[in-house]
């Protein structure tokens, strides 16, 4: 398609340029990605700024931009100047593929906590119910059996636009996706209408330098969701309701356990056999059984009632289909680990999710509880957070590596263990996560539970920019297998 005419298709505003014959076969936002056919959008981050790599994107064959400012480069080049660069990829991005945001329904999930576990079991629970479905997220993208990695809980709007046309080519009718603040700052998710969005909870959260300025930033940004949806469902429970609701346009319904809502958790109970963990509750007189632990999990699953009950009213089969689910790496119980102990996978990497998690495996009454945590990259308010919930919340502390960034890992092993003081549980700083995850394993004796903080099912570390392969569960059973197997055995 000629540069005019996708332009042209897509709508946006151009404040110059755009008026070439160039043929388009690519866009990107990667330099190291263009060539010939290709139009490079100049996007500016909080550490660098796209227009700069111009240059190095025209070395490589491409004579057509997106940019807000000047380029450097010769005259030849189409430089199409815009207000605002991720708002034209946004626009640009889903004429190319041909809208396909149109032909499926997509659902949205924002909130400090539970999206991920909202998104995959709702989509999981359509799927099971014959509602042909695929989800975006914090675990990639899944649809009809494929499964593709992503770089961002939300991707940028490009690859947004690449999935939905991938999954409406094959079939997918509803599409359930993340949709974090960031996304909505940034125009990641700009010209989609959310068929239904739903709103899971609120606290402090990404606030910093190069995230959200201030928490009303933070909170104003999850907000913007409510402006591009038909239906709202939110939870009623939470302090940040009332101020989501306020002013949106959308259809408005709720869901609670403590307060009057559209769908009302009651007769909540904890279920526990074996290697299953999980709750009971009733709600709008139907019983449901979850493999998810925690009351914070019973705030997931009457998100999840309360949303694919808006495309089908087959309540028992839902029911019996989210009895099923269970969420990768989100209090997920790993079996056959160690003899007589339990081992949890959970993604929790923040203040509240740990308060949480410890809150709800000590209602499970083990012998002890072990976390493995740690952080990086994040303010050092957010590190002291983190360390006082397992300092006063778990009996065993093992400090180390999760996603340092740029920051030494030994430094932040250090300050979160400044937290730890008197009346705090005993802990142990290990910079190295494999011979921390080791350690834990051979402090443990039966009916103690090790709680494995911070990577859930990511399937990588952080450190200084670059994602290094990390996988939880293969770190975990190979230290156990060695352990076990240096063991002396009984005669």
């Amino acid at each position: 398609m000629k540069i005019k005419d996708l332009l042209e298709r897509s709508g946006v505003q151009l404040l110059s340029g755009g008026c070439g014959e160039e043929e388009i076969t690519a866009l990107t936002y990667d330099s190291r990605k263009a060539q010939t056919g290709s139009l490079f959008f100049c996007l500016r981050g909080a550490r660098s700024n796209g227009e700069d790599f111009a240059p190095a994107a025209y070395a490589q064959g491409c004579r057509c931009f997106v940019s807000e400012g000047t380029l450097d480069v010769p005259e030849d080049a189409d430089v199409v100047r815009v207000s605002d660069a991720r708002q034209a990829l946004a626009q640009i991005s889903a004429a190319f593929f041909g809208f396909p945001q149109r032909d499926v329904t997509i659902i949205g999930v924002t909130g400090t906590k539970g999206k991920t576990t909202v998104a995959e079991t709702a989509c999981s629970v359509m799927n099971r119910m014959g509602l042909s479905c695929g989800v975006i997220g914090s675990n990639g993208a899944a649809y009809a059996g494929k499964h593709v990695g992503t770089s961002n809980t939300t991707p940028e709007s490009y690859e947004l636009m690449r999935l939905f046309r991938a999954m409406r080519d094959e079939g997918v009718r509803y599409v359930v996706m993340e949709v974090s603040s960031q996304a909505l700052a940034r125009h990641r998710v700009d010209g989609i209408t959310f068929d239904t969005a739903v709103f899971t909870n609120l606290s402090p959260d990404h606030i910093g330098t190069e995230e959200h300025p201030d928490y009303a930033h933070y909170r104003d940004s999850k907000k913007r969701l409510f402006a591009q949806c038909r239906h709202g469902i939110f939870n009623a429970d939470d302090p940040e309701a009332e101020y989501m609701m306020a002013g949106s346009p959308c259809e408005k319904s709720t869901y609670a356990i403590h307060r009057p809502a559209d769908l009302r958790a009651e007769r909540v109970n904890i279920l526990k056999a074996g290697d299953l963990f999980g709750m009971e509750f009733t709600a709008a007189g139907t019983t449901y059984h979850i493999r998810m632990p925690g009351e914070y999990n019973v705030y997931n699953a009457l998100a999840v009632v309360a949303l694919v009950g808006r495309y089908t009213d087959r309540t028992c089969e839902l029911a019996e289909a989210l009895s099923y689910v269970t969420v990768p790496g989100r209090f997920e119980v790993l079996p056959d680990v160690m003899p007589g102990c339990t081992v949890v996978l959970d993604f929790a990497h923040n203040s509240i999710s740990m308060n949480a998690l410890l809150q709800t495996a000590r209602s499970y009454d083990p012998a002890r509880i072990i976390a493995v945590f740690g952080t990086g990259g994040r303010t050092r308010v957010r590190r002291h957070q983190l360390g006082e919930a397992v300092a006063k919340g778990a009996d065993l502390a093992i400090i180390t590596t999760d996603d340092p960034d740029r920051d030494d890992p030994a430094e932040v092993i250090a300050d979160i263990a400044t937290c730890f003081g008197p009346g705090s549980c005993p802990h142990v700083g290990i910079v190295d996560r494999r011979e921390a995850v080791r350690y834990a394993l051979e402090q443990m004796r039966p009916g103690d539970m090790l709680l494995l903080c911070g990577k859930g099912r990511e399937g990588y570390q952080l450190v200084q920019g670059k994602k290094i392969p990390y996988d939880e569960e293969e770190t975990v059973r190979s230290c156990a297998r060695e352990l076990l197997e240096s063991r002396p055995q009984a005669l």
